[in-house]
This record gives C-alpha cells, sequence and structure tokens, in this order.
C-alpha cells in the first residue's frame, strides 16, 4: 500500500500535535486520576517548556523527574517527547509555512531530513526504556490505566519520530497502531480516561477522511474510521483532558483550516 494517508495514519497524530509549540498551554479541568496532582504539574511545566522551545530547561525537568522515579515511565516518555521535538524543531519543520507545504506529508518529500546518528540514538534508547518500564509496571498491575496511556505515547513517540524526521512510513504505521490499539482498549475501560482520545480522534478523523481508492483496502484491514466521531472525540479532549486539551483545539483548527 503506498497511499501516505494510510501509511503516516497514527503518527500523524503527533505531528499535528506538534505545532502545539506556536500556542500557550493551559490547564485543563481534571476528568480522571492520570497522575498525582504534583506530577501532573510537573508535566504540565515540561510541556510549557516545550510551547515556549526551551527544549532545554523541559529535558532537565523530564530528567529531574526520572533521577527522582526511575521506575516510572512518566519521566522517560515526556523526555523522548521532547528530543524528537527538539529536533523536530531544530530541522525547522515545525514552522507554518513548512506545515502549509504540499509535501510535509508526502511519503516523497522534496528533501529528506538529516538526523544526527547521536541524537537518534539517544531518543530511541529514551523510547525503549519508557517501554520497558511501562511494561514492568502493568506486568505488576495489569489493570494500571496510566502505564497503559505512557505504553500508547512511548510506541507514539517512536512512531513520530520514524514519520516526521525518517520518512520510514511502516514503521510508523506499525508503531502507531500500538498506541490506538492501547488508546482505544483504555477508553473502553474508562470512557473518562479523556487524554486517551486525540489518539483515537485523530484515527478516527483521517480514516474517515481517505479518499475510496483507498478506504475499501483499509476497510478489508479492519481500519475504519468517521470523521464526525473523530471531531467529536477531539472536541471532548479539548474540553476535558488533562494534558492534551491544547493539542486537541489545535487539531481542530487545522481540520477547519487545512485539512
Amino acid at each position: 500500500m503506498k497511499h501516505a494517508a494510510l501509511v503516516w495514519l497514527p503518527a500523524w497524530i503527533r505531528v499535528l500535535a506538534a505545532a502545539c509549540v506556536m500556542c500557550s498551554a493551559t490547564p485543563a479541568p481534571a476528568q480522571t486520576n492520570l497522575f498525582p496532582p504534583d506530577r501532573l504539574q510537573r508535566i504540565r511545566q515540561g510541556l510549557q517548556e516545550i510551547y515556549n522551545l526551551e527544549h532545554t530547561r523541559a529535558a532537565e525537568l523530564f530528567q529531574g523527574m526520572i533521577r527522582e522515579s526511575p521506575d516510572d515511565p512518566a519521566g522517560y516518555v515526556y523526555l523522548a517527547y521532547t528530543y524528537w521535538l527538539q529536533e523536530l524543531s531544530g530541522k525547522q519543520e515545525l514552522s507554518i509555512d513548512r506545515f502549509a507545504a504540499s509535501d510535509f506529508f508526502s511519503e516523497i518529500p522534496q528533501y529528506q531530513l538529516q538526523v544526527d546518528p547521536v541524537v537518534e540514538a539517544r531518543f530511541r534508547r529514551v523510547s525503549e526504556q519508557a517501554i520497558e518500564k511501562a511494561r514492568l509496571r502493568l506486568a505488576r498491575d495489569p489493570g494500571d490505566k496510566t502505564a497503559r496511556f505512557l505504553l500508547g505515547l512511548a510506541y507514539q513517540n517512536l512512531a513520530s519520530f520514524e514519520a516526521s524526521l525518517k520518512r520510514n512510513w511502516w514503521p510508523a504505521f506499525r508503531l502507531g497502531t500500538r498506541t490506538f490499539r492501547y488508546h482505544r482498549e483504555l477508553l473502553r475501560e474508562d470512557p473518562n480516561f479523556h487524554d486517551a482520545r486525540l489518539t483515537t480522534g485523530v484515527y478516527n478523523y483521517v480514516a474517515g477522511s481517505l479518499s475510496w481508492n483507498v478506504k475499501w483496502l483499509a476497510f478489508l484491514m479492519g481500519y475504519r474510521g468517521s470523521k464526525t466521531r473523530g471531531k467529536q472525540e477531539l472536541q471532548t479532549a479539548a474540553e476535558k483532558a488533562l494534558l492534551v486539551a491544547d493539542d486537541a483545539r489545535v487539531i481542530l483548527i487545522l481540520i477547519h483550516t487545512r485539512l
């Protein structure tokens, strides 16, 4: 399958959300017990630093979280997220002009990005640590919703890196699909875990937007979507999510303008 829309479908979530560096973050109303209040505040602070393009400060904050709680996957997940966005920002892939370019989501862009091997190795090492820590927590407690959410984010980081920097679409597709499955299962168990709706909302919207010449193939592979349902989920995330509310708002703006 060569149609880019389906290949980068799940990974597109975080590439779009990365556009949130152009806006400021605002607290969202709590709807479920995602993190302890002090942990939640630290993550929000780190995300605010990212939105302000202060990647070094964000990295230092998340590194501090890892030192304090080395078995908690949260610090690793958001540190990897910081490393990815720092590299993407350095390549000027987050500018409005670049995002609006016709080849931004193309399988064959006009130019290929060169990623520093040291930077890539650092990102992948932290991502693998995030996956390991999340899996260990789930092994101890299969009902740990936060660990499942973070495991999905860890795979989403890897998918986004493959899609936006490496342009490796099939690895991005496979990794991103894991995120969708983890977050979809999470929402089935706890409909109030609204931060997972960023994943399912964009997935449903993009799957529902595929042209008919590829939609039938996606349907046979088990990928179904609805633009209406996708927008509804994103609207819920924008209103009620703890950490991704601003991301959801930006994506809704993009849906009504670019898409």
